[in-house]
């Protein structure tokens, strides 16, 4: 697992950005105000993970699905989570220089 340090002067209390990082229940569009309440979707909690998607994702599975029928939900998002992750190591590959 990675660890995180950051440091910021601010007069928000630890709590509160904690929360914040760390809250992927339905409240997180409280505390991310460009987020979408009506496309962010919380698919499944655990005691120690979350699935989330925004609407996009479903849109882009729902596509996806036509080539490949036997597609599951999950399988979608790690696709897209997978592509995702790439794509700044292809951008780099590409473009060497930039």
């Amino acid at each position: 697992m990675a660890t995180v340090h950051v440091r910021a002067d601010t007069p928000v209390p630890p709590g509160r950005i904690r929360a914040a990082l760390t809250d992927f229940t339905d409240r997180r569009p409280d505390y991310w105000p460009n987020l979408d309440r009506n496309r962010y979707q919380v698919h499944a909690t655990g005691d120690t993970c979350k699935l989330v998607t925004l609407a996009e994702v479903d849109a882009i599975v729902t596509v996806v699905r036509r080539l490949l029928p036997g597609l599951t939900d999950r399988d979608g998002v790690d696709l897209i989570a997978a592509a995702a992750a790439m794509s700044g190591a292809f951008w780099q590959m590409a473009t060497p220089r930039a």
